[in-house]
């Protein structure tokens, strides 16, 4: 390894391949620290030992990642070894990210909550925790826990205006009918790994993972109160194994946080009680911990369901009668899309029941739907619905977007993305229409579907929602 100044250092890859690396790491976990190069293009994971064991776990490690079903996911994945005497490997990346640690520390000296804004406030935190948990659920699904899950290692798009996402740092992926070995970062650690009583496992990610997602929306950390903050080391070391009580403990106030955002800002009453799940009767029981598919349809529901404020630009739940960033309380006019499943044979058999009188039977028969989610459509701004939401689909392509809505004095637009198909119908589900390339206008009432009316698919049911409550 050679210095060409104070703040770049080059190193070479096993095949001989020359890397022009930031001194300055822009992460550092509990095995090591990763380095990025300076077009991007590559991360290099230099590992805290150099021994022959250590170099030898580790090439095992690879190997075994390589073999893991994770092609089609946003993993960077492992390139080839360092060269001894170093003991690491060079990962492929990507341009303009930033680790999401540095979207929980506000740079020295600037306001707290000009730096939340300015990151994408609440909405943008939501959708990006929505994304990583559809990640880990993706890999849970195939039996991969992640092991040392940390914000040092989940990446995010620097800019603000994206939700792109990564995960770097694979080398402790392990099938979880495997023995795997107890690596965590301090803080982040489920507390039988702290303990040393228990192994990782998804249900030690899904832990790490609430961890990181209620820092992320509130700047603190779950289980440092003020009394943790404060104290003495022993403290700490004692909260993050699980003997005090969590920030938020509903009947226990001993470790209170006065710092950070006020949790009734940026958590809704449903994160809340997930979050508590996890903190409270599950922070040493393992297998009552929030899952990663809860979390993704939390965070999504969540996500759905926020407004933008029109005097201060920051965004808060619908279901608040101001916006606690600036105090305004002129909330903006918006509408619900309901969204239910539909199976036109239902529609049949509720008919049946009726005998025939169709009097009230739009209402009457969507009362007898379950409703899958809700998502909020404000006034004057335009609104994606997503893969996830039209067809319930759970794959990585869950994001891509098939529709735009936008609310305009009441009068609601759809236009399709890329050939989708769609169909609009009035709420007593007839004069069904298919939607044109040109978008079609509809009116509060009206249903939006997403397949044609002879099969079960996915509708929404538009609703205006002034003071609303989700």
């Amino acid at each position: 390894m050679n210095t060409d100044n104070a703040n770049f250092i080059d190193i070479e890859d096993e095949q001989g391949r020359r890397y022009h690396l930031h001194k300055k790491p822009i992460g550092v976990g509990g095995q090591g620290k990763v380095c990025i190069s300076d077009d991007g293009k590559y991360v290099v994971k230099f590992l805290n030992s150099n021994s022959p064991q250590a170099r030898s776990k580790l090439t095992t490690k690879l190997r075994r990642v390589k073999r893991l079903p994770i092609e089609n996911l946003p993993i960077a994945k492992p390139l080839s070894m360092l060269p001894r005497p170093h003991v690491g490997y060079v990962m492929e990346f990507f341009a303009d990210m930033i680790s999401l640690k540095k979207m929980m520390i506000p740079p020295k000296g600037s306001d707290v909550l000009e730096h939340y804004v300015a990151t994408g406030g609440l909405v943008r935190r939501l959708e990006i925790l929505g994304r990583f948990a559809r990640v880990f659920s993706q890999l849970h699904a195939r039996s991969i826990a992640f092991s040392d899950l940390s914000p040092n290692n989940l990446f995010v798009s620097e800019n603000a205006e994206y939700r792109e996402v990564r995960l770097i740092d694979v080398d402790n992926l392990f099938i979880t009918s495997q023995a795997g070995e107890a690596v965590y970062t301090p803080g982040y650690g489920a507390p039988e790994l702290v303990k040393n009583s228990g192994l990782p496992s998804t249900l030690s990610d899904a832990y790490s993972f609430a961890v990181l997602a209620f820092e992320l929306l509130t700047l603190n950390h779950p289980l440092k109160g003020d009394v943790v903050i404060n104290g003495e080391p022993e403290i700490e070391e004692g909260a993050l194994k699980g003997e005090l009580p969590w920030i938020e403990h509903p009947e226990v106030d001993i470790n209170r946080c006065s710092t950070g955002i006020p949790t009734e800002y940026v958590i809704s009453p449903k994160l809340l009680k997930a979050f508590d799940t996890t903190f409270n009767s599950g922070l040493n029981a393992a297998e009552q911990r929030t899952s990663m598919n809860k979390w993704v349809e939390l965070l999504d529901l969540a996500a759905d369901n926020t407004l933008y404020c029109t005097t201060c630009g920051s965004t808060y739940y619908r279901n608040q009668d101001i916006c606690p960033w600036c105090d305004e309380d002129s909330v903006p006019a918006f509408m619900i899309g309901y969204i239910f499943h539909y199976d036109p044979s239902l529609k049949e058999k509720f008919r049946e029941l009726r005998q025939g009188k169709d009097e009230n039977l739009s209402k009457d028969f969507l009362r007898t739907l379950n409703t899958i989610g809700t998502v909020s459509f404000q006034e004057n701004t335009s609104r994606s619905i997503e893969r996830r939401t039209a067809f319930l689909d759970t794959s990585i392509r869950s994001y891509d977007e098939v529709a735009t809505i936008e609310i305009k004095s009441e009068r609601i637009t759809i236009r399709p993305i890329e050939e989708t198909s769609l169909w609009v119908s009035r709420d007593d589900l007839e004069e069904y229409k298919s939607v044109e390339e040109r978008g079609i206008r509809m009116q509060p009432g009206n249903i939006l579907h997403f397949q044609d009316a002879s099969k079960p698919h996915v509708m929404i049911y538009f609703r205006v929602g002034r003071g609303a409550k989700k």
